[in-house]
């Protein structure tokens, strides 16, 4: 979910920019952009793939339909993981910055997904 696995890219990813346009558009079906048209969508391909390393698949239609306690799970855990203070063991790839834009981008389109009681 939150790409701790992603393999950097060790020279510029390209491709059909047409491709790359369309796929970060908000025509894109799964497409969620955000205030100041932050999205999920958005691609780097030069230090990684996406810009913020938190998977759009969170935004299908699976996620909606999950299991009530597969989802309280899921939510703990990716609360802990975003709303530390500290970089989270496995999860080094989230310095500060980036767990706080994710956190932004999450609360604005899917804040069910953010355990903010602890």
């Amino acid at each position: 979910m939150l790409l701790a696995d992603e393999v950097q890219p060790t020279n510029s990813v390209s491709g059909s920019t047409e491709c790359q346009s369309y796929f970060e558009s908000a025509e894109h079906p799964e497409a969620t952009t955000y205030r100041g048209g932050r999205s999920l969508h958005e691609l780097d391909l030069k230090t990684r793939m996406f810009k913020y390393p938190c998977s759009f698949l969170s935004y299908s239609d699976t996620f909606e339909v999950v299991p009530d306690r597969m989802s309280e799970c899921f939510r703990s855990r990716l609360s802990e993981i975003l709303l530390s203070e500290q970089i989270v063991k496995g999860h080094e790839n989230l310095d500060g910055r980036t767990r706080q834009t994710i956190v932004e981008l999450l609360a604005e389109t899917k804040p069910a997904y953010l355990k903010t009681e602890r």
